[in-house]
């Protein structure tokens, strides 16, 4: 769902700037023209962009898709779903796809895709999927048809099997329509059905066979305008309020990586989180919902190093940025107290599935969580950790001059700082590519705090590091899996 544009719907057609005058605007009385008028304010409009993202996929490069199998069809069968369930190639005989296949093969999309063994009580970016097989949804629907692409691209990821990434693709476009359809319908009640269905889609673009490395931020943007306008009951069920989680996370960590907070009313996001302050996922991510923020908004100060700041400004900017570094090192502490050290220090050689994907001993030691859920916090902190400090460090070789501060805030030791979080941040990899502990959405999850550390380590080193950060992105991309680094690479086209 792109960014809905406020002009009359000639000017939008025409793609021309509107004056937005009412009841006509001054181009069409110009041109002479009645003037159609304007979208209901809160209303809705999907651009149906499925020919996009086919063309898109279509032309991808072609080391970026699997290989194809001497006995792929370039029209795969829905035989395809009787045989993803259980991992195996498409028949060549056609059947028909009962729901019980469709239940089974859901049910092994979520059984490989989830960590095991986890406090499913706790709030987290994924845990809205635990409730999908209590779910009612209707058959047919954008919900249904989403279920069924990320299943399949899933199971083509991880065998390699290109019928179930292609029909996935194909799957993909359905659903892409069936939400344009369920959203554009006028006077219908927008439903939990329909949010679930936009944070399935941006689950597909996690993969590479279904991603056009801009969708994802386009379903984070659509969600983020589809709850605040109000229309959504998000709040009357748990799985409406655990989606709500998971969007507010996914619209955290692209303003983080963009360093672009998307316009978003504030309030709104923190009100909801006030309901469920006890949960430590929820505590952390209001945290960096300011970070982000506060990140941006700095930002200014150190990209044009000739100018001379404003004192006052540039002190309440390091005031408000060191405030932030002392509520995380809080949040770490009352986490610590409450549940006890979440990880230990050992060699990486524990993580034997690591070590044959990634043969480099640039980083020699490793965290080994108690939970995949306490590994996703702890990732989450230093990232934001580290991001203060990298900035604090370079707001302070700047304006150091111009505001007074102790000689004891000093931007070498933050940037310092700074490194030792990105080195948490890759230490705390391995684990999370545990599959039969942390599921796939392990390895998914990494590319966050990988990003990250190879900022870090290609600014200031050591070399090893970054080294070993391409490396891990290398691998990730060699399983069908996006990272961050190949999304904006795409994004810039460079």
């Amino acid at each position: 769902m792109p960014k809905r544009s406020t002009g009359c719907y000639k000017c939008r057609q025409r793609k021309v700037k509107c004056d937005e005058r009412k009841p006509d605007c001054q181009r069409c009385i110009d041109l002479g023209i009645e003037c159609p008028g304007y979208r209901p304010a809160g209303g809705y409009e999907f651009k149906d962009q499925t020919q996009r993202y086919a063309q898109n996929l279509q032309s991808m490069d072609p080391e970026h898709q699997p290989r194809r199998s001497p006995t792929s069809r370039n029209a795969p069968s829905e035989s395809v779903f009787q045989s993803a369930s259980q991992g195996q190639s498409a028949s060549t005989e056609e059947r028909s796809v009962t729901p019980e296949t469709k239940s089974s093969l859901h049910r092994a999309f979520l059984e490989q895709y989830l960590p095991k063994n986890e406090d499913q009580s706790l709030v987290s970016h994924y845990s809205y999927l635990w409730m999908l097989p209590m779910a009612n949804y209707s058959p047919e629907s954008a919900l249904e048809t989403a279920l069924d692409a990320v299943s399949l691209v899933h199971f083509g990821t991880r065998t390699g099997n290109s019928d179930h990434l292609d029909q996935s693709r194909h799957l993909y476009g359905i659903a892409l329509q069936r939400l344009g359809q369920e959203i554009s319908q006028p006077g219908v009640e927008q439903s939990i059905e329909t949010l679930c269905a936009i944070q399935l889609l941006t689950i597909c673009e996690q993969f590479r066979a279904t991603s056009t490395y801009y969708g994802c931020m386009t379903h984070t943007e659509g969600a983020k305008n589809f709850l605040e306008t109000g229309d959504c009951p998000y709040q009357e069920s748990r799985i409406g309020q655990l989606l709500f989680f998971s969007h507010r996370d996914a619209m955290i960590e692209q303003a983080l990586v963009q360093n672009n907070v998307p316009s978003f009313q504030l309030q709104f996001w923190m009100h909801h989180a006030a309901s469920v302050v006890d949960d430590e996922f929820v505590k952390l991510t209001n945290i960096l919902l300011d970070v982000a923020q506060s990140l941006q908004y700095s930002s200014s100060f150190v990209a044009d190093t000739t100018a001379v700041p404003q004192p006052d400004e540039a002190k309440n900017v390091f005031d408000h940025l060191s405030n932030l570094l002392s509520q995380l090192r809080q949040w770490y502490g009352n986490f610590q107290n409450a549940n006890g050290q979440p990880f230990a220090l050992v060699p990486i050689e524990q993580f034997p599935q690591f070590c044959r994907a990634v043969p480099n001993d640039a980083i020699s030691e490793a965290l080994d969580f108690r939970s995949f859920h306490d590994a996703c916090l702890m990732s989450r902190y230093y990232v934001a950790a580290g991001l203060i400090c990298r900035r604090i460090g370079d707001l302070l070789a700047y304006v150091r001059q111009y505001i007074t501060i102790p000689q004891s805030e000093d931007p070498v030791t933050y940037h310092s700082k700074a490194r030792n979080c990105a080195l948490r941040a890759c230490q705390s990899i391995p684990y999370s590519w545990k599959q039969e502990v942390c599921g796939t959405v392990g390895k998914t999850y990494s590319t966050f705090p990988l990003w990250f550390a190879q900022q870090v380590f290609q600014d200031s080193g050591p070399a090893s590091h970054s080294s070993w950060c391409s490396q891990v992105e290398s691998r990730l991309c060699a399983m069908g899996i996006v990272t961050l680094f190949t999304s904006q690479f795409d994004q810039t086209g460079q």
